[in-house]
This record gives C-alpha cells, structure tokens and sequence, in this order.
C-alpha cells in the first residue's frame, strides 16, 4: 500500500543545484575564443565552453587591477620625480658652495649682477615661490 503510494509522488524539483564543483576550464591564463554566430565563448587552449558573462566579468577585473596598477605606478614616478628635483637643487648648492670656497661668486639669475651669498639676508620657501612667482608681488 505505501509502496503503491510512493510511486505516485511526483518530483515537484526542476532543476538540482551543484555546489562546490570546479570550473570547467581550469587554464591559468585562458585565451577566449568568441563565437560571433552562437553567441559561445570558449577557451583556446582546453576547449571548454564557458559562460560569457563570467568571461567577460574576469576580463573587466583584469583591467580594474591593470588600472589600480598604473595608478600606483604613477604615484611612484611622481614620488621619485619630486626626489631626482630635490638631489639636483642638492647639487647645485654644492656646486655653489665649491665655487665659493674657490673665491668665486655667483651671478644672479634674474638681474645678472654678482652678489656676496654671505650678504643674503633671509630665505624663502621654494614651493611658495614656485607658486607666486607668475603673481605680481
């Protein structure tokens, strides 16, 4: 009677879920291959027909990190830009110096006269001048 009865019970369940499987395509650095006409993405060199959507997003985070990537890169440059500027002014205060000890003196570049670098009177901040010397003063 409960046998008669259990197979009457109808699987009411359309589709089973996985979970935990591995990816199809298991390559570490795929190469798509786009299928314009059937509208499939597969990879080149096992084979496996993969899902354009998950291609496509991997493809958009690749191009997130290059993009993180560039802009540290540039940070970088910036950070050693700024210290090449500063070992250059270095050098050229040694130079000065040099010169000095060498009974020398140096030319102002602006008004192009000989000035005593003992007789400066005070200093300036370079970033500040940087900044206003396009400003009248």
């Amino acid at each position: 009677m409960i046998e008669d009865n259990e197979q009457k019970i109808i699987n009411i369940f359309p589709a089973i879920i996985e979970r935990n499987r591995q990816k199809i395509c298991q390559c570490k650095n795929p190469t798509y291959v786009i299928d314009e006409t059937n509208h499939i993405v597969s990879c080149e060199e096992c084979g496996a027909i993969l899902d354009p959507w998950a291609v496509l997003f991997e493809i958009a985070q690749r191009w997130e990190q290059i993009a993180k990537d560039t802009a540290r890169e540039k940070e970088r440059l910036k950070f050693w830009r700024e210290e090449e500027r500063k070992i250059i002014r270095f050098r050229g205060v040694q130079d000065i110096t040099r010169k000095y000890r060498q009974g020398m003196w140096p030319v102002c570049p602006e008004c192009k006269q000989v000035f005593d670098p003992g007789a400066v009177s005070g200093f300036v901040n370079a970033a500040l001048y940087d900044m206003n010397k396009g400003e009248d003063t």
